[in-house]
């Protein structure tokens, strides 16, 4: 069977297309593998500088401990005897500092869950609003929707017509579906049909609607930014009482 040159050609061509495309492919594989590589090659050299530098440390942070251990050994009961009656002054200071900690640790968290609550309460109301916003803009366009569909009826009703004086033979068959569309769309048109006074009470109420969700919206904000200031207020007195735990404690036994 004698080759068709131009066929050929143009099999090499589309197989050539192929192998570009496949090159392509390859070639952004390549580009991406040798950027995981080079971040992955960071990672292994932060790794081991981490580790080195830590291991170089690690006999200092065993001796500092051991030397420390043995000074509380030494020290602790010697002490100890020295306070005496005092120490039942000074465990009760520390049992009112940490208690006190405590409890404002449980205020925070249950002025975070606040926040988490008036949060979740904030996009709610934002979603009721961009959806009260929808029928309002729904309603304000009845006019152009009940147009739109009647000039789609009008267009069924010209098709019938058309079936009808058609140069060849009428299609009743045609003008029986496009009668009964029009009927079914009729239907659903008809109770869309507002007077003017239902037309302008619907709009009236959508906006009102509106108007409230948008009240609401404004209204879980600012519970939603006293929520945060009032968790941010209390937050900042814990880290401070953390940080000066110590020092509020010695400042407590100076009165024993």
């Amino acid at each position: 069977m004698a080759v068709n040159p131009e066929a050929k050609l143009n099999d090499l061509k589309a197989k050539l297309k192929e192998r570009e495309a496949e090159v392509g492919k390859l070639v952004k594989a390549k580009e991406s593998l040798r950027t995981e590589v080079a971040a992955l090659e960071k990672v292994v050299r932060e790794i081991d500088q981490f580790s080195n530098s830590y291991n170089h440390a690690l006999p200092n942070f065993e001796k500092s401990i051991q030397d420390i251990g043995d000074y509380f050994q030494t020290r602790m009961p010697e002490i100890e005897a020295a306070a005496g009656d005092k120490k039942d002054a000074v465990n009760s200071k520390i049992g009112e500092v940490d208690s006190l900690i405590k409890k404002m640790q449980k205020e925070q968290r249950t002025l975070e869950e606040k926040v988490e609550k008036s949060k979740g309460d904030y996009e709610a109301a934002q979603q009721d609003y961009l959806t009260k916003q929808k029928e309002f803009d729904s309603v304000k366009a009845l006019r152009k929707t009940i147009e739109d569909k009647l000039n789609d009826i009008k267009t069924l009703r010209a098709s019938i017509e058309k079936e009808e004086k058609g140069e060849e033979e009428t299609n009743t068959a045609n003008m029986y579906f496009l009668i009964k569309e029009l009927d079914q769309q009729l239907s659903a048109v008809k109770p869309e049909i507002k007077s003017a006074e239902e037309f302008k009470a619907l709009l009236l109420n959508a906006w009102q609607e509106l108007s409230s969700a948008e009240a609401a919206v404004k209204k879980k904000e600012e519970q939603m930014r006293d929520a945060k200031e009032k968790y941010d207020m209390k937050k900042k007195e814990l880290e401070s009482m953390l940080q000066n735990r110590r020092k509020t404690i010695l400042t407590e036994l100076t009165n024993i």
